[in-house]
Formats: structure tokens, C-alpha cells, sequence
């Protein structure tokens, strides 16, 4: 399965932005930036025949992703917004073409430690949706392995920002050196 990840502008250096996650831990996964979309004419001819697009993102009506998402009428590709939740819904609206796909969605339950805080309760991070996203489409060690560089990523950044703490950084216990 392709990731085509369509990157806000203003998240290609930012510190919580975690669609770069996804585009360095997960194989097949392609980003495209916003303004690229916007300029006319359009440089990027980003849908393709012969290409299953589903689009991840929350929007009323959006089914639930199950392994039924693809029907097998093409290759599958996951199209997924990156931005912040302002930037992602107006993304959501002004990419030519999006709406003639699907909309598909993930169970929202919050993850345990976060770099953003959402706007509304169940609302996820970009690696956190494409990991269950994975998951539930059957790629469980691709999920897995996001997941773990995802849970490394917040322990980091909260670290550097004084919220966190070693025992995260190392993904265990913190050997002492003997005094």
C-alpha cells in the first residue's frame, strides 16, 4: 500500500510535526507540499488512474478503516492530510479533486502522551491515525514499528521541552553508574 501524505507548509520544521515520521519509518509513503497544490497551474498530477485513493481524515460520514476499506479495484493508496487540525480541514476543502474520494476515519481514543493538545477529545496526531490506520488494513508491523519510533519521538521532545523524563528516552530502566 502507498501513503501520499499532503504536507502543510508550515509543518516541514515544525518540532510536533510527526507526518516526517511517517514518511522516514514507513516504506512506500510519499509526501507532497500544499503550496505545490495550489499554485496554477497545478505542477503536481497527484491523482493517478488505476489508483484506490482513500482519504484519511475525520469528516462527518467518514466510515471507519477495516480491512473492506479497498475493494481491490486499483492500487490502494492512503491520502493523508498534515497539518495541525486548522490546516488540515481547510486542506480538506480546497484540494482539487479530494472529495471524489472516500473519507475514512480511525477510532479516536487519545494516546497516553501527546506533543499537541487537540481541539476536540479523540483527535489524533498524524503518525498516531496512520499507525491505526495500518493496524486495522492488516500491516500491523508497519503499524508497530511507527508506533515505537512515534512513542520515542513525544519521550524526546517532551524531554527537550522539560516535561518528560529518561526512563522514556531509553524505552526502559536507566542503568546507575556505580558512585
Amino acid at each position: 500500500m502507498r501513503l501520499l501524505i499532503i504536507r502543510h507548509q508550515r509543518e516541514r520544521s515544525s518540532q510536533s510535526n510527526t507526518g516526517n515520521l511517517v514518511h522516514r519509518v514507513v516504506s512506500g509513503t510519499e509526501v507532497v507540499d500544499y503550496t505545490a497544490l495550489k499554485r496554477p497551474p497545478n505542477p503536481v498530477s497527484l491523482w493517478q488512474p488505476d489508483t484506490e485513493y482513500r482519504v484519511l481524515f475525520p469528516i462527518p460520514g467518514a466510515e471507519l478503516v477495516s480491512p473492506a476499506t479497498f475493494t481491490g479495484k486499483g492500487s490502494p493508496t492512503l491520502v493523508i492530510l498534515d497539518g495541525n487540525w486548522r490546516q488540515a480541514r481547510r486542506m480538506s476543502r480546497r484540494i482539487p479533486g479530494l472529495h471524489a474520494f472516500p473519507f475514512v476515519t480511525v477510532p479516536g481514543t487519545p494516546p497516553l502522551r501527546r506533543l499537541r493538545a487537540p481541539i476536540r477529545p479523540g483527535q489524533l496526531s498524524t503518525a498516531d491515525a496512520v499507525a491505526r490506520a495500518l493496524e486495522l488494513l492488516g500491516y500491523t508491523d508497519e503499524a508497530h514499528q511507527l508506533q515505537a519510533a512515534l512513542d520515542l519521538l513525544v519521550a524526546r521532545v517532551l524531554h527537550v521541552r522539560g516535561q518528560g523524563n529518561r526512563r522514556a528516552l531509553t524505552g526502559g530502566t536507566m542503568r546507575r553508574s556505580p558512585a
